[in-house]
């Protein structure tokens, strides 16, 4: 049977991911990896509740499997404080660790070392997954957003400040179906279909952005600049983060260290401030952490900004930085991650980077001292590579989705984006041809060709040109004959 190949790919690529610990906007530029990604799930660092899901409660400076059923593959991946999160390749949503405030959702209050399945409504699945300090967020595939978990400052978004131990439907306004989410401390960010961000929870330093600093049960509405349309999110401990339409990355909440990354260490903020990255850097992927920040940059460059008390920034200098600064990475990223004053990334080369704070082995590999300015290569298990990463704004431990022969972003050596006077042609190279099915192309959410760019059979270099010219990224999907895909952003 012949595929409609653009319901396809509206219907796969379409619904929010979680790459890095940030998820990603629907019909957003993708930055190197998109939906379908799968592969088994490994923790490391701190373990006392069981947060690394291998059945035990002793920390580890290696990556371990996380016990998750037999025959299911994670797709994505958060971190809380003490508990994880992760949604299987059978659409359900598994929660494991500390359970004292009911964030695993699965009905009781039992801590679990081994994963457990969130009660999401029947017939609904999990698309995304978020994880704060004692709450998580599930992103239905029915477009809302669940929240389980304690609840002292409306975090759940329910209207109330109830806590609860199974999932709650967060009250977004009528109509507005959810594509993204993102959790804080004790704050909740969500993308809604009205092309708007919406928070709700704790607001003592304006991480809501809404123009106030008090707390709200309910999602509100950022205040975003006029004509900016959201991307991507994410959240630090008491600050927030959204890439917008226009190419920015803004930034509100607390600024205690300059994770705002505005050239200011003394105000807060409680509406969105553009964060000055270089000029000619425009963010594919952002995370936040308790007093900083990361940004994936369209030159493959990782940005950090914040406090630096433990070498988070990653740039080999001890001290905070009001403005972005470069991770000191020996190669380009693809993917990034922030916990607790420690930054992850998916180096080009296919290796896991890690650096900052690693008091309980949460940068994936023994160092021999509890800081690290300078990023480290962690120690993922031979003949794995890293897909995804699964982090949180105050995780002590680190998640990855890792696979043995799963190809990544790696696979693409190139691609490249040329504007001519006839509109934009487009040239890339793959390593292999060998389980790719096809590729498309994405202007935005147009997609610019009718059929899937075939596999060329004596050579792995591709050209393709199209009249549809547009200012901003253009994302190359490399189709997988195992119903997988990896998206390359381009400009």
């Amino acid at each position: 049977m012949q595929r409609n190949w653009y319901s396809w790919m509206v219907r796969v690529l379409a619904p929010a991911v979680l790459l890095g610990g940030i998820p990603l906007a629907l019909g957003g530029p993708a930055p190197l990896q998109a939906s379908g990604t799968h592969g088994p799930a490994y923790a490391w660092g701190t373990n006392t509740l069981g947060q690394l899901g291998n059945g035990a409660t002793t920390d580890s400076t290696s990556p371990v499997a996380v016990n998750l059923p037999a025959g299911v593959t994670a797709t994505a991946l958060a971190a809380g404080a003490s508990h994880s999160l992760a949604v299987g390749s059978d659409g359900k949503a598994y929660a494991w660790g500390s359970n004292f405030n009911g964030q695993l959702g699965d009905g009781t209050g039992n801590n679990s070392s081994t994963p457990v399945v969130v009660q999401l409504p029947s017939g609904v699945t999990a698309t995304a997954v978020a994880a704060g300090c004692c709450h998580s967020l599930a992103l239905g595939s029915d477009g809302n957003v669940y929240a389980s978990g304690s609840n002292s400052n409306g975090q759940l978004g329910d209207g109330t400040t109830n806590g609860s131990n199974s999932p709650v439907a967060v009250h977004l306004p009528s109509g507005v179906r959810a594509t993204a989410i993102a959790a804080g401390d004790d704050h909740s960010l969500a993308i809604g279909s009205d092309g708007h961000v919406y928070a709700w929870g704790y607001n003592s330093n304006g991480q809501l952005g809404n123009r106030t600093t008090t707390d709200s049960d309910l999602p509100v509405q950022v205040s975003l600049p006029a004509g900016v349309t959201p991307i991507a999110i994410a959240a630090g401990d008491g600050h927030s983060l959204a890439i917008g339409s226009n190419g920015k990355l803004y930034a509100w909440g607390w600024n205690g260290s300059g994770q705002l990354g505005n050239g200011s260490i003394i105000n807060n903020s409680d509406l969105p401030v553009q964060v000055s990255l270089p000029a000619a850097v425009t963010p594919t992927a952002v995370a936040g952490e308790v007093g900083s920040s990361l940004a994936l940059g369209s030159n493959g460059k990782v940005y950090s900004w914040g406090a630096n008390d433990h070498g988070q920034l990653g740039n080999s200098n001890p001290a905070d930085s009001n403005v972005p600064v470069l991770v000191d990475l020996p190669v380009g990223a693809t993917a990034i991650g922030a916990g607790q004053a420690h930054g992850l990334a998916i180096g080009s080369n296919g290796k896991l980077y890690a650096w900052g704070l690693n008091d309980n082995g949460q940068l994936g590999v023994y160092t021999g001292n509890n800081d690290n300015p300078t990023p480290v290569v962690a120690g993922i298990p031979s003949g794995t590579t890293p897909l995804a990463l699964g982090t949180g704004p105050i995780a002590y431990h680190s998640l990855a989705i890792l696979s043995g022969s799963g190809p990544t972003a790696a696979l693409v050596s190139r691609f490249r984006v040329a504007h001519t006077g006839h509109g934009v042609a487009f040239h890339w190279q793959v390593a292999s041809n060998s389980g790719i099915l096809g590729f498309s192309l994405t202007a935005g959410t147009r997609n610019l060709n009718r059929t899937l760019i075939p596999v060329h059979a004596g050579s792995q270099i591709y050209h393709y040109a199209s009249r549809v010219r547009v200012s901003g990224s253009y994302t190359l999907h490399v189709v997988l004959r195992d119903g997988g895909s990896i998206a390359i952003a381009g400009w």
